[in-house]
């Protein structure tokens, strides 16, 4: 939704951008001066991955390759039934990581919040299961069992 006005040449550029958390819609107001020097924003794409599958899918109907289906993705809320079974997938691509050190480097480095959740995500998936239990650190040494001292 477009509110925004032109404004007189030497007025002051005043944009605002708002899009909700989950939705497409942007609101735009403000004054943008006549002959104003040019005013960009970036914004996040809301579901990312359905973003990124539909680009995929544009871009290999466009090289001639036939597609059938629309882009959808699915997430770990999906019914059983609809999960993903990568034993039933045929691979087209791959595309190697670079090194963790390299992925470290630039998560410290440029301070990259995205980075860092990523890197939590990957170990909570590939360690979880062997995580000690939280809840037995919490218990004094002396109220537990030989064993689960050891």
């Amino acid at each position: 939704m477009n509110h925004t006005a032109t404004a007189e040449r030497d007025a002051t550029t005043t944009i605002g951008i708002n899009r909700g958390l989950s939705d497409k819609e942007l609101v735009v107001w403000g004054d943008f001066p006549v002959n104003g020097r040019a005013f960009s924003a970036f914004l996040s794409v809301p579901g990312p991955a359905l973003w990124a599958a539909t680009l995929f899918r544009e871009a290999l109907i466009a090289r001639g390759i036939k597609v059938e289906g629309e882009a959808r993705t699915r997430d770990a809320r999906v019914a059983e039934s609809d999960k993903f079974d990568p034993q039933k997938a045929v691979e087209i691509g791959q595309e190697d990581s670079a090194a963790l050190a390299e992925i470290v480097r630039h998560t410290n480095k440029a301070s990259d919040n995205l980075y860092a959740e990523l890197i939590l995500r990957t170990l909570g998936k590939e360690r979880g299961a062997t995580a000690p239990d939280p809840t037995r650190a919490r218990i004094a040494p002396e109220a537990m069992t030989k064993r689960e001292r050891q």
